[in-house]
């Protein structure tokens, strides 16, 4: 896991550091596999009692439990860690539309007459960053963020018999396919779900936190963040947060076949590696120089004295 932070809101703004995730209890699922496992080693399901069946493995399986790491659950902030991951897995399982350049998992698996469905793989998918890089003038005044921000991975993981999930490292064809549909085509859902954009906002407001802290910018700037860094003069509004989600399970009949997948996964937010040391570009052509000379407001302007930070 990473490491915890402090929920407190200066905390929140200098080291965002956040991690989610929602995973089915394990008795749960060495449960959900046995009566799998039984049921269709029996005769094939009519179509008339498939729907029961699956009612039924649904219950069995019961709910996922959720965690939030790094920052508060109650905060907008972590309500859009759940929600994002959630409906990202809607969409995987085809409960959810996506776009047209982002099918369901279950809708892409293609099996040739005669041959097996994928095994019952648990499916993982989770958002991390997805920056290409963080640029700094020479005299590290001046920083640009390059990359779209948010990104999706996937990894299948085996089943143990006493229902452990056991990390392979690998994930098959169809589910990479799904990560990288929903990573390259993130701006038409971002548009569709506005969800999927908090999330991204949140990624970007992680590394310019990570960034102020790496870089001790309130300290060069003199910015004694007497309000902002006062959880008692700023008060971040809270809400009620999930403990319990419920567990994402579809199916589609391929050859006759019964398709069941489990998903598990979450948001990682860690952005600490991409301000550490050397990580940070140096901008050799003096473009970021320019723009930060060009920015500054002219010393007449008389509305320079109203503005207000902190």
């Amino acid at each position: 896991m990473l490491e915890q932070i402090e929920a407190a809101p200066k905390d929140a703004i200098l080291g965002l550091t956040e991690s989610f995730k929602a995973d089915p209890r394990k008795e749960k699922i060495n449960l959900s596999v046995g009566v799998y496992q039984d049921e269709t080693g029996k005769t094939p399901l009519k179509p008339g009692q498939r729907d029961g069946w699956l009612k039924q493995l649904r219950a069995k399986l019961g709910q996922q439990e959720v965690e939030v790491y790094g920052i508060d659950p109650r905060t907008r902030a972590g309500l859009v860690l759940v929600e994002a991951d959630y409906r990202m897995k809607l969409i995987g399982m085809g409960l959810e539309e996506g776009t047209i350049d982002v099918p369901s998992y279950l809708s892409m698996i293609k099996v040739p007459p005669g041959k097996s469905p994928p095994p019952m793989d648990v499916l993982r998918w989770w958002f991390t960053l997805n920056y290409d890089s963080v640029v700094a003038s020479a005299e590290h005044d001046s920083f640009e963020i390059k990359g779209q921000g948010v990104k999706v991975l996937s990894e299948n993981e085996l089943l143990a018999e006493n229902g452990q999930r056991v990390h392979t490292g690998e994930s098959d064809t169809l589910n990479s396919q799904f990560a990288q549909n929903f990573t390259k085509h993130f701006e038409e859902l971002a548009v569709k779900y506005p969800v999927y954009a908090e999330l991204r906002n949140l990624c970007d407001m992680a590394l310019v936190g990570a960034l102020l802290r790496a870089e001790h910018i309130p300290d060069k700037v003199r910015w004694q963040m007497s309000y902002f860094g006062d959880p008692k003069q700023y008060e971040v509004p809270v809400a009620n947060t999930p403990k319990l989600v419920d567990t994402v399970i579809n199916h589609r009949v391929v050859n006759q076949t019964n398709i069941i997948v489990g998903v598990s996964g979450g948001v990682r937010i860690d952005p600490k590696s991409l301000v550490r040391g050397k990580a940070i570009k140096t901008d050799d052509y003096g473009l970021l120089k320019a723009t930060r000379t060009s920015s500054v407001p002219d010393k007449t302007d008389e509305t320079r004295s109203r503005w207000w930070w902190d």
